[in-house]
Formats: structure tokens, C-alpha cells, sequence
């Protein structure tokens, strides 16, 4: 199934972007129940791959410029990753209080995405460098205001932690976590949509989150 949009550089205006990604609710308010973490995992993942930066022969062999899956932290998702990680660990009702209070600190500081990214160049796969990578990462508004990655850290956890977590995890994607600050309400109740863009003067792609209507 299609769960991503994908825009090469020439095609990034905002009015351009269709997806038939899974529909969400747009919200900042904590769920009052964590619904099940592989269900709200999926529907809060998008994935996008950019083939713009290849030419000639390589075009034909399905090489493609960067491959990225992410997975957006919404209240939603963080609630449910809680509910995972207290049924996975036997955790007690006090070290699930303490999660989810640290949990709601976070997300109001701050947005956080999980990236996995491959790229044809391994060396390009470098967006930890912040503003010395070959990439650029930033959500966007519905209004078309950016937020730039703050930053932008490796996930140093075991592979095979971090492809329980987030089963789109191949052999040569590399896992990150970008941070956002809250510069701009992007869950509030009027907002219909949001993007996350990254880009280079290679490729990119261009990812959305829809709300349900």
C-alpha cells in the first residue's frame, strides 16, 4: 500500500502535495486511552523515496538518491509507545506515571520525529551534521511557515531495539531522531495538514500528515 508522498526538488510547492497516507487526528490534547502501539505506529509513519538525483543508467536500476520512513511523536503515538513499553517491560504504575510525565514535558518543549534513512551515496547519509549536511530537514504548516530541525542526533540503540520499535528498519537505513522547537502550532484544531520536508540540491522528498475528516 501507498503511505507516502514523494516530490523531487522542481515540484515542492505545497499545492502540490497529494498522499493516501492513513487520515489522523490532529490534536495536542493526551488520549485518554493508548490505542494499540503497531496500529498508531503506522498511521503516524510516512515514507518517501527521491530518485531526482540519479541519471542516464543508474535511473534504470531503481537507485534511488535518499529513502526515508518517519514516524512523527505526536501525543497519540506517545501514549501508545508508554502502553508498549509498560506491557513489554512489566512496568510498575508508578514507572509508567514517571514515563508518561516526562513524556508530556518533552512534547511540549518540543516536536520529535523518528527518521530512517538510506541513500544511494552513503556519505550523503549525514543528517547529524545539522548545518553542514548535504540534507535539510523541516516541518511546515499548513500556512507554508518552515520549523528547521533544531536537532538532529544518530539513535545509537541496538539495531534490533531499534527495528522493534520501527519495523520499516532495513540493513542500510540509518536511524535518527530529529527534534523541532514549538515555534508553530502545528496540531492545533484548525489545522487540516502538515508536512516534513527534506531536501538537498540532490532530491527530496516531501511527507504529509492529513487530518481525518
Amino acid at each position: 500500500m501507498r503511505r507516502a508522498l514523494t516530490i523531487v526538488l522542481p515540484l515542492l510547492a505545497l499545492a502540490g502535495c497529494r498522499t493516501s497516507s492513513p487520515p489522523i487526528e490532529l490534536s495536542s490534547a493526551w488520549p485518554r486511552k493508548a490505542g494499540d502501539f503497531d496500529d498508531v505506529n503506522e498511521k503516524w509513519t510516512r515514507h518517501g523515496r527521491d530518485n531526482s538525483g540519479l541519471g542516464g543508467e543508474q535511473r534504470y536500476r531503481l537507485e534511488q538518491t535518499i529513502d526515508i520512513y518517519a514516524t512523527f511523536k505526536s501525543p497519540e503515538w506517545r501514549a501508545a509507545w508508554i502502553a508498549h513499553q509498560a506491557e513489554r517491560h512489566h512496568l510498575s504504575q508508578t514507572a509508567v506515571r514517571e514515563l508518561t510525565d516526562k513524556a508530556k514535558v518533552e512534547d511540549a518543549e518540543r516536536y520529535e520525529v523518528a527518521l530512517l534513512v538510506a541513500t544511494h551515496d552513503r556519505r550523503s547519509n549525514d543528517l547529524q551534521k545539522g548545518t553542514r549536511s548535504t540534507w535539510r530537514v523541516a516541518l511546515v504548516d499548513e500556512s507554508g511557515t518552515e520549523i528547521v530541525a533544531s536537532e538532529i542526533k544518530r539513535d545509537r540503540r541496538p539495531h534490533v531495539e531499534i527495528a522493534a520499535e520501527f519495523p520499516h528498519m532495513g540493513d542500510f537505513h540509518e536511524p535518527y531522531v530529529a527534534r523541532f522547537p514549538r515555534s508553530v502550532d502545528l496540531l492545533r484544531p484548525e489545522a487540516h495538514r502538515f508536512l516534513l520536508k527534506v531536501t538537498s540540491e540532490q532530491g527530496g522528498v516531501v511527507l504529509e500528515w492529513r487530518e481525518r475528516k
